[in-house]
């Protein structure tokens, strides 16, 4: 496989251009060749194309790489007045994306994301014309492989209580890594369980980030690709403050278990899930603790409840009944979004009680662009994207020859190293050097419980993950 230049990869500039796109509700047709003719001209500033008719990422994509667009998609709906420009991607940027790589001489394609678990994925990529664009694209190139949903878990809300639907996809599309000490969440980890995510049982966070141990389960899809094109939607996040690059990111995990946002109390009790505190508030994440690991719907809906009143006796008191982390002082979510990153960048070797068992690496690449909606009244109908390169060179598992492999493992050694190991039922073959049958030594100390969802498939039971309150967004 052709190795992309040095010069491309670690290439510090950043270009930006401005046009204009159709409305999220006009066909992506509408606005294409602007955004195609936009792209371009940011390959042509960045010598990414390779002249003629190419393809904008002609230098960047080698001939029969296998290529990821990966988009910002969070929700089907906005709950408030604004539309669906602060929820997705545009899908003129997508599609423009999807043909360059192609044009570029990519052997296959793909689309995917992971988005907000009670996200409608069929009704939101209909909303944005890329259901439509995808299926005639599909049928006219074959090396276009489709819009992929990554989520192995979605939700509803029924009378204030979650209700999920789980292990929608194979556990061996997925592959999970474990970072273990080297995790930027290691130094506020403690044996306490603290970590929290809005709406899920705690004692799932628990088992997938304790002190040495932090797992991030990653779809196969984006492991197994040669080059991700990163999309993200430039806006505000309640959590994290910023969305863009890294932060959208988050989206290539299949499960949300694996992905702390907050630790739970205020600063004076070692958490960060809010300013101050107090014996209401407290309360309050007790409450939702025991609603997101009640045992029955009903359960539920009795601890959800009790915290009706508890919630408005604080807005009475002038009080922010806010109990998900959306504050400045969260001092989780940068952390899971960085490591994240790097359990997805690093690479990783197949291990047992920590020892290496075999290792093979490919050269990765990412590139990262970010359309922002520009939502100033005298500009409304309007936009402004903005095409920014932030190229990271990646090693990552894959099929090489002999000598590049040889070449790759002594390049990567220096950069970084993390461990993976399989994930519920995945199969020997994916770890090479493991003996076939063989089975992960279990981590030393690890315990199971039977209200724990397991990460193997013999497992009994799994927890009843019942929550109230809004899904994060990401």
């Amino acid at each position: 496989m052709t190795k992309v230049p040095e010069e491309i990869t670690f290439d510090p500039r950043v270009a930006v251009v401005r046009t204009h796109i159709s409305d999220y509700a006009e066909p992506l047709s509408a606005s294409d060749d602007e955004i195609r003719s936009a792209l371009r001209r940011i390959a042509r500033l960045l010598g990414w194309t390779g002249g003629g008719d190419k393809g904008a990422f002609a230098n960047v994509v080698p001939r029969g790489a296998r290529v990821l667009v990966k988009p910002n998609l969070v929700m089907h709906e906005n709950l408030g007045p604004w539309g669906m420009k602060p929820l997705v991607t545009h899908g003129s940027l997508i599609s423009a994306a999807v043909e360059e790589a192609l044009r570029s001489g990519a052997a296959e394609v793909m689309v995917g994301d992971a988005p907000l678990q009670a996200c409608d994925f069929a009704e939101m990529t209909r909303r944005m014309g890329l259901d439509s664009w995808a299926e005639e694209f599909a049928q006219q190139e074959p090396r276009f492989k489709g819009v992929r949903d990554f989520r192995r878990t979605v939700s509803t809300v029924v009378s204030g209580v979650r209700v999920a639907a789980e292990d929608l996809q194979p556990a061996d599309r997925f592959v999970l890594f474990d970072l273990g000490s080297e995790s930027l969440l290691e130094p506020i980890t403690d044996d306490r369980g603290r970590f929290r995510v809005t709406c899920y049982d705690p004692r799932l966070l628990a088992r997938t980030h304790a002190p040495g141990r932090h797992q991030y389960l990653v779809a196969r899809e984006v492991i197994e690709a040669d080059v991700v094109i990163n999309l993200p939607k430039l806006k505000t996040h309640k959590k994290a403050g910023l969305t863009c690059a890294l932060k959208n990111l988050i989206g290539i995990n299949g499960n949300k278990e694996f992905l702390p946002h907050h630790r739970v109390g205020g600063p004076h009790r070692g958490g960060d899930c809010y300013d101050g505190g107090g014996i209401l508030k407290g309360a309050l994440e007790h409450l939702a603790d025991r609603q997101n690991t009640a045992g029955t719907r009903t359960s539920a809906r009795l601890w959800h409840g009790l915290s009706v009143p508890i919630d408005r006796a604080l807005r009475m008191l002038g009080e922010d009944a806010e109990i998900e982390g959306a504050w400045s002082g969260n001092d989780t979510i940068w952390r899971s979004v960085t490591r994240s990153n790097a359990g997805y960048c690093t690479s990783w070797t197949p291990s047992s009680q920590g020892r290496a068992m075999g290792r093979s690496r490919r050269s990765h690449s990412r590139w990262d662009f970010c359309s922002r909606a520009r939502t100033q009244p005298p500009l409304i109908g309007q936009a402004r994207t903005c095409l920014a390169m932030t190229p990271r060179r990646f090693q990552l598992r894959a099929r090489r020859s002999a000598d590049s492999a040889g070449r790759s493992q002594r390049s990567q050694a220096a950069r970084c190293a993390s461990r993976a190991t399989s994930v519920r039922g995945a199969p020997t073959k994916c770890f090479p050097g493991r003996a076939p049958g063989a089975s992960p030594t279990p981590r030393a100390g690890a315990t199971r419980s039977h209200a724990q969802r397991p990460l193997r498939k013999t497992q009994e039971r799994k927890p009843s993950r019942l929550e109230t309150q809004s899904p994060s967004n990401h």
